[in-house]
This record gives structure tokens, sequence and C-alpha cells, in this order.
């Protein structure tokens, strides 16, 4: 992640403290028997992070050049959160880091206006 990317990730949580310190306390108050020595803060990064949900595909750690940017990526899925929904979202995400769909532009098929050879 950029650092562009870190500063907007650092605001967006400064932008509402309240929730903020809402969702990490409950998060703490739920979770905190995993770590003894976890604030809230730490149990929040820990459920941002899918490693602890599921196990990652391993094609998806590959070296590769990236087809957008962070930040068209960041707004792109705002918008796809928006129209199906955050639940549909992540579940979705998680699918897809579990290897669910292409694993790599390799894979895509991409139609053309050329005809098949039978």
């Amino acid at each position: 992640m950029s650092q562009g990317d870190r500063a907007r990730c650092e605001n967006t949580n400064q932008s509402n403290p309240k929730r903020r310190s809402q969702l990490s306390t409950f998060l703490y108050n739920e979770y905190i028997t995993l770590e003894a020595d976890m604030d809230a803060d730490d149990v929040t990064n820990m459920f941002i992070n899918p490693f602890y949900a599921i196990n990652i595909e391993p094609d998806l750690a590959v070296e590769h050049e990236p087809l957008v940017s962070e930040a068209d990526w960041v707004r792109a899925n705002l918008k796809l959160m928006d129209e199906i929904g955050a639940q549909e979202w992540l579940e979705r995400l998680l699918a897809v880091l579990q290897g669910a769909g292409p694993r790599n532009p390799d894979e895509l098929a991409i139609p053309s206006d050329e005809p098949e050879d039978i």
C-alpha cells in the first residue's frame, strides 16, 4: 500500500473516531481471550486481515504487474459495495482469496469478434 493510501486509511479511521472506538471496543470485549496483550485496535486490525478467517490461495501471492492502481481498485470496489452491499462484497472477496474464479489474467476469457475454430 502506498503512503498516500495509508494516509487515506488513517484519515478515514480518524474521521469518525467514535464509531471506530465502538467497533474496536466490541471486538476487543468479544475476542480479547485470543491474546491477553492485545488492545482494541490490535483486535480490529486482526479482523480486517482475512488470513485469520480463511486459507488464502497461494497463486494470489505470486509477483505480477498490477493491472490497476490501488487507488483505482479501492474506488471501483467502493462502487461495487454500494451496488451489491458490503456483506455480498466481502463474501465474494473471501471466495476469490480462497481460489474461486480466475487466478490470474491468463485464465480470463476475453470475448472476441473472431469466430472460434471448431
